[in-house]
């Protein structure tokens, strides 16, 4: 009987510890809930930034390609009056392009006497001259009216293949990386237009799509997949 009031004081003992040890854990874990509750704040406070963040960074983005767009649109608008011309040997102008063009293009375009080739500015591509067997760097020329631009474009187009002492010359529009960028789409069998301001439209599989980059452009058409058929035309 002694041996068993022994057993059952040390189970008594072991008992009050472990009720000890419980109010603690007790104390401890409902100590605990306030913290876990801050810290729920906390992160549903850091998601709600961070979507409210996500949603200011699309408008910005947004805003910066109006930007870039009215930019661009701005750029080539500057450049209304300008031509690229590409074939010229470098150094037949002597140093003097302003008075070389407007005595080579009248006849290599076969314009009319009465037609007053007025050039405001006229320079090569900015860079070191090519080295022997390269080709020679473009002339970017600047013409005082509009129309004497225009009446350049119609000749070369009308004329076909232009020759100038055996050399290729080809003359074309000076226009933005970005306007550049837009226009390669058509290598790709996109059919697109170009609208102010600088808003890009192309035809996908029958759907008109409107894009404010070439990057948001060819990633819709990998997306979709796109197969250029007889059905799709020019805007």
């Amino acid at each position: 009987l002694k041996m068993i009031i022994q057993t059952l004081q040390q189970i008594m003992v072991k008992i009050a510890s472990l009720t000890t040890s419980f109010t603690e854990l007790t104390s401890s874990v409902a100590g605990l809930v306030p913290r876990v509750q801050e810290v729920e704040q906390c992160i549903q406070a850091a998601e709600d930034n961070a979507q409210e963040l996500g949603k200011q960074v699309h408008i910005l983005e947004h805003e910066m390609n109006a930007l870039k767009a009215c930019l661009d649109d701005q750029e080539n608008r500057s450049h209304k009056n300008n031509l690229h011309i590409v074939g010229f040997p470098e150094g037949v102008e002597q140093g003097k392009p302003i008075r070389f063009l407007p005595e080579q293009l009248p006849k290599l375009l076969n314009l009319l006497g009465d037609t007053l080739l007025e050039i405001e500015r006229a320079h090569r591509v900015l860079g070191p001259p090519p080295t022997p067997g390269h080709h020679p760097r473009a002339f970017i020329i600047k013409l005082l009216h509009f129309p004497t631009k225009e009446k350049i474009l119609h000749q070369a187009r009308e004329i076909g293949p232009l020759e100038w002492q055996g050399q290729h010359i080809v003359i074309f529009l000076d226009l933005s990386r970005e306007l550049q960028e837009k226009k390669k789409l058509r290598d790709k069998g996109l059919k697109y237009g170009l609208f102010y301001p600088a808003t890009l439209q192309i035809m996908v599989n029958g759907s008109m799509q409107a894009f404010t980059t070439v990057e948001e452009a060819e990633r819709m058409a990998t997306r979709s997949n796109y197969t250029p058929t007889g059905t799709d035309h020019d805007l």
